[in-house]
């Protein structure tokens, strides 16, 4: 039987690590990040050519997050080379974290908060200007962000992945503010606007959280933490992106309006009531081709395809 030789200066991973869950997920983590970036900058272009209407804030937050994210897809390529070429055979370097690792966790702890941000003014416009849930969500968002910062700071000190358990307070806390403010924007953003595009972001935050606590003796949660800040910007570029459609969905169809009483002459109609008799009347608006439609104490219809009024005894 051939024996294998193991040269000077390589170790052999302990049992428990094992290629398939080191750098096998390491690798499966930055193919997904990079699709998902494929579908950022889409999604940022789409955004591009749609957001002549938005503030400047607006819009130079979604180019810094293109920024960030970009950085980050550059932080990933930076840590798969180091551990699959310059490293290449050297099993040992795969309980070492990489500078690249850590510095990742900074812009990923920026970008989560500033997307964060965004949402939380999406639920403050979206809910009349509710300043005290605007208010507990931006502040709910601020510790995720201080312990990504911690994180990567204490991170930068120790010497092997191993030694991350030394963190995980910070990690729990940080997770767990992570989920809850996501869940409660997600199920705000259901009931205002009635679309889940934050669901699955919130549940792939949980994952993470779920494979640190489970799967420490391997690189999982790394694979799913490469993944998240990419679902979190996808899901605010999908909700900016489908504004349009959902403003032309509230304004396809019919529109039949009750009139409790005549309308002024100044809309163009006018009912008489004659005496002794109870009659109501209603307007009905086809406005599925309508350009401009005004609704005000003084009613003003423009470029409507059909009008017609009627009266019905009741």
């Amino acid at each position: 039987m051939a024996t294998v030789t193991i040269p000077e200066g390589m170790i052999c991973l302990p049992e428990h690590l094992k290629l398939d869950g080191t750098l096998g997920s390491i690798y499966l983590g930055i193919v997904a990040a990079s699709a998902l970036f494929g579908v950022t900058c889409v999604q940022t272009y789409l955004y591009s050519r749609a957001c002549e209407k938005d503030r400047w804030v607006l819009k130079g937050s979604i180019g810094i997050l293109w920024v960030l994210d970009a950085l980050h897809m550059a932080f990933l390529v930076h840590i798969g080379y180091f551990y699959a070429v310059n490293n290449f055979g050297n099993v040992a370097m795969l309980q070492e974290p990489v500078w690249s690792i850590l510095v990742m966790a900074i812009a990923t702890a920026v970008s989560d908060l500033m997307v964060r941000w965004i949402f939380s003014y999406r639920v403050y416009t979206l809910s009349g200007k509710n300043i005290w849930l605007t208010a507990f969500l931006v502040a709910c968002a601020i510790p995720p962000f201080f312990g990504g910062i911690i994180f990567a700071g204490r991170g930068l000190k120790l010497g092997s992945f191993a030694q991350f358990t030394q963190l995980e307070d910070i990690l729990y806390m940080s997770f767990a503010f992570s989920v809850g403010l996501d869940v409660i924007i997600c199920v705000a953003l259901c009931i205002f606007l009635s679309h889940r595009r934050t669901g699955f972001a919130c549940v792939w935050a949980l994952a993470v959280l779920i494979a640190f606590a489970t799967m420490k003796h391997n690189y999982v949660f790394l694979a799913l933490y490469f993944i998240t800040p990419k679902l979190f910007l996808n899901s605010l570029l999908g909700t900016l992106n489908a504004r349009q459609s959902l403003r032309e969905n509230l304004h396809s169809g019919m529109v039949s309006i009750p009139l409790s009483e005549a309308m002024s002459t100044r809309s163009g109609v006018r009912q008489e009531f004659g005496s002794g008799e109870n009659q109501a009347s209603e307007l009905v608006l086809d406005i599925s081709s309508a350009n401009n439609v005004k609704i005000a104490p003084a009613t003003t219809i423009t470029s409507v395809s059909r009008f017609r009024s009627r009266e019905r005894p009741t």
